[in-house]
């Protein structure tokens, strides 16, 4: 279904319409996604409450919906990784400084959780369908690369 809606959206000649339905996916995928399901509850239970697991469930669901539109932008315009991954790499960095103790590992093992068996194969096949229509990309190359950036580490509560 990725890939093929992946190869349905050049189609149609909208940027913002690819961005959406690669955030939407991202989003959905990794609210229904079950490690970040069992994270958000064992957050709760761990903190009794004092960070509630929905919060936390919803927060990395729209860091990773973020990236994968980012991601898909990448495909579309032929942004080399290195350059993708020194950025979103020095913001987590810098956010890390920013963000209270308690959430900085919070944020960076939510990160793990987020490329696990329903949200990896549906991002790929998206990028791979994006791919396999736009002209001169190899959908081998382009799809190299989209778990690596950090998508809930960006979206740590602050």
């Amino acid at each position: 279904m990725g890939s093929a809606i992946g190869a349905e959206l050049p189609k149609k000649g909208s940027l913002l319409l690819i961005m959406a339905v690669a955030f939407s996916f991202g989003f959905a995928t990794t609210v229904a996604e079950p490690d970040v399901l069992v994270l958000s509850k064992q957050v709760d239970v761990i903190t009794q409450g004092a960070i509630p697991g929905s919060p936390v469930l919803y927060v990395i669901a729209l860091g990773v919906g973020i990236s994968v539109a980012i991601a898909m932008l990448r495909v579309v315009f032929r942004i080399r990784m290195a350059y993708l991954l020194t950025a979103a790499y020095s913001i987590v960095v810098i956010l890390s400084f920013f963000t209270p103790a308690e959430f900085v590992p919070l944020a960076y093992d939510s990160g793990s959780v987020t490329t696990g068996a329903l949200t990896a194969p549906v991002v790929i096949a998206l990028s791979l369908g994006l791919s396999s229509v736009l002209a001169g990309r190899s959908a081998v190359s382009d799809g190299f690369g989209l778990l690596d950036l950090p998508p809930s580490d960006r979206s740590s509560p602050s």
